[in-house]
């Protein structure tokens, strides 16, 4: 199977009167979009190998130019080009200039593409795994706004130009009175996700003695349904380095922190199966008769 390495260069520029940049502002900057551009290429596709490169800073308007390299399949992946994280990279950028960190006031998905209106009935089309990547990314979203919150307190850059030297184009250009826009916060991550915590009594179905340092994974039943839950209170994980014994059966009375998620399309928090227990009250063992322990 034959594997071929794609290889795309873009220029970021830092612009404005700089003959030089702070240290500080050059490497948050470089970093925080660094990690973007590997975030996309990992969700779209995980994989591949990817690397990130950096070619020698030049003269002139303060720029610096990556070189972003991909190993691919040729037999599965033939028509995959690493223009697709580009797309992908400024279409996060151009959503972000959009939205502001407010939702949509409107969206509408046609295939692969996700059209976006804003509070002043302005538009873009973008590709669904930017839309994905731009409303549910946590990571995403603290790099772009900690690369735009260094690049305000800067003065001296006065718009942030990326341009794509393969095709000798520039694909983006964030001027300075638009960082803003990527500084506050995220509206879909604020409303997406919640916990709720709650007392729980949980049957060990599944044990996991592979104990690491901070969490256990056990499979139970709480009430109806199965579930797996990291446990991370300390007390009950000395409890299972000391070698207390469990068996299948056996019942916990915990504080269990449950993850929901906002639905789009029921308009209602659902559970995303993901489950913490932060604290064990009581061991119930199989052949006792278990007390009352209502659940809040």
């Amino acid at each position: 199977m034959e594997n071929l390495e794609l290889q795309k260069n873009i220029e970021i520029t830092y612009d404005g009167e700089l003959n030089y940049i702070d240290a500080d502002t050059f490497l948050l900057s470089q970093f925080n979009l660094i990690a973007i551009i590997a975030e996309i290429h990992k969700d779209i596709f995980p994989d591949h190998k990817f690397n990130i490169k950096i070619q020698a800073l030049k003269r002139g308007s303060f720029e610096v130019e990556l070189m972003l390299l991909s190993a691919y399949s040729v037999s599965l992946f033939n028509n995959i080009t690493l223009d697709k994280v580009v797309d992908v990279f400024t279409s996060l950028i151009a959503l972000g200039i959009l939205l502001k960190g407010k939702m949509a006031t409107k969206t509408v998905i046609n295939g692969d593409q996700v059209n976006i209106t804003n509070i002043h009935n302005n538009n873009i089309t973008i590709p669904m795994e930017a839309y994905e990547l731009y409303t549910k990314n946590e990571s995403i979203s603290s790099a772009l706004k900690k690369n735009f919150d260094a690049l305000k307190k800067d003065e001296e850059v006065v718009s942030l130009i990326i341009k794509d030297k393969n095709n000798d184009k520039e694909i983006v250009k964030i001027e300075r009175h638009q960082f803003d826009n990527f500084i506050v916060e995220n509206e879909y991550l604020l409303n997406t996700k919640k916990f709720i915590t709650k007392k729980a009594r949980l049957y060990i179905r599944k044990i996991d003695f592979a104990t690491k340092e901070n969490s256990v994974n056990w499979e139970f039943q709480y009430a109806e349904n199965k579930i797996k839950a990291k446990i991370i209170s300390k007390e009950f994980l000395n409890t299972i380095n000391a070698g207390e014994r469990f068996s299948k059966g056996d019942g916990l009375d915990v504080l269990l922190n449950v993850e929901m998620m906002w639905s789009d399309e029921f308009k209602v928090y659902e559970g995303t199966g993901r489950y913490e227990i932060i604290e064990v009250y009581r061991i119930i063992r199989r052949d006792e008769e278990p007390p009352l322990f209502e659940e809040d």
